[in-house]
């Protein structure tokens, strides 16, 4: 039997582990509030393939041998831009 945890706490049963928002396989049955049968786990997410039409990411602009910062405000290096 496969089951999410909903609930916002970590419990175990039939010693398999349940963080907060995992899905698991257990050999029985879960009568437990916030924790609900589902049909099949998820996914696993693949690493990313190559494409050769992927854009290039940008590159970061330099400042006296320092990156700049993306963020308004502040440099990387903590002095503020003005």
């Amino acid at each position: 039997m496969i089951y999410k945890n909903l609930s916002g706490m970590t419990s175990t049963f039939y010693g398999v582990t349940f963080n907060p928002g995992d899905t698991k396989c257990v050999p029985g049955v879960i009568n437990a509030p916030n924790f609900i049968p589902v049909a099949k786990l998820p996914e696993t997410v693949s690493e990313k393939s190559t494409d050769n039409n992927t854009p290039a990411p940008e590159s970061e602009e330099k400042v006296d041998g320092r990156r700049k910062s993306k963020m308004k405000g502040l440099n990387i290096d903590g002095t503020d831009i003005s």
